[in-house]
């Protein structure tokens, strides 16, 4: 009679003989050729698009170097300039995490993920985003540019007609553009970056206050003053929604064009935005800090 370990033994020996490969160790099993050509060809293939710089990850390298490059910005805050960098800002938007605390969203560019593997930078039709990122550069910075013909170095005023150009020089023109068409990115007309300066582009500034437009139409803007800038042929506001998208830069607020008023029929935060430049430091102030004096900080900052 068999002992039951060793009926257990043989057992697993039969078993082990039964899954043992049909092939030795030097047999190609299958399509082993077919897939180490495939394999050879998809290396290949990868080290061509490398070398010229067409791989995802290095086109958006490319277009973060590209959208993040620095600029200086007009230091004519006494009264805005036409053709000189500026840039726009929504001083008073609740921060999504508490509403009790406000936040600056700045005007912005986007170059979105379904255009980053044919485009690096703006183009025609590129979408018009609010980032809190403040640092001055190419996707941030706009100018103003005369509708009838070139205003170059002459002071802007209230009620002008202008378009808001985004300061690009690699690319042609590009100006902000509210076309009366169906939205993109939310339920309001959403302004894109357009080559054509068609009368969807042209734009004029209010001021915030709707009791003393009247007054101030034909005086000039100063910047940091609270300001609301309206399409002319719609007649609506730019605007920044209270709505994020993902984008490359983070989590950005939706702009749109669309007309937010409080019971008092007045623009609310949302319509509300200020120009501003580059503050030149206080010199005095810099050489009396410098003495050891004690210097309050905004002073020289």
């Amino acid at each position: 009679m068999i002992e039951p370990e060793s009926q257990k033994n043989r057992e697993e020996r039969e078993e082990m003989f039964s899954i043992r490969p049909a092939f030795n160790a030097p047999c190609k099993l299958g399509n082993w050729n077919e897939d180490l050509f495939l394999k050879e060809e998809q290396t290949t293939f990868a080290a061509y698009k490398r070398e010229r710089g067409q791989m995802l990850l290095q086109k958006t390298r490319k277009m973060f170097r590209n959208l993040s490059r620095p600029l200086q910005l007009s230091h004519s805050l006494v009264m805005l300039k036409y053709g000189e960098n500026y840039q726009i800002v929504a001083p008073d938007i609740p921060c999504e995490s508490s509403r009790s605390k406000v936040r600056p969203v700045y005007l912005a560019g986007l170059v979105t993920e379904r255009e980053i593997d044919t485009r690096q930078e703006f183009s025609h039709g590129s979408v018009i985003v609010g980032s809190v990122d403040g640092t001055p550069c190419v996707r941030n910075t706009f100018r103003f540019v005369g509708c009838d013909r070139n205003k170059t170095g002459e002071p802007l005023n209230y009620g002008d007609h202008f378009y808001l150009q985004i300061v690009d020089a690699s690319t042609d023109p590009l100006y902000v553009q509210c076309e009366n068409t169906f939205p993109q990115l939310g339920f309001h007309l959403n302004p894109t970056l357009s080559k054509y300066t068609d009368a969807y582009c042209r734009f004029k500034m209010l001021h915030f206050n709707p009791a003393v437009r009247f007054e101030h139409e034909g005086s000039f803007v100063k910047a940091s003053e609270k300001v609301v800038i309206q399409n002319v042929s719609t007649g609506k506001n730019l605007a920044v929604e209270n709505s994020l998208v993902t984008t490359f830069f983070g989590n950005e607020y939706v702009i749109s064009c669309h007309t937010f008023r409080d019971t008092h029929k007045m623009e609310t935060a949302e319509n509300i935005w200020k120009v501003v430049g580059e503050d030149l430091p206080n010199i005095n102030a810099v050489v009396r800090a410098a003495k050891g004096e004690e210097v309050p900080d905004e002073l020289i900052k």
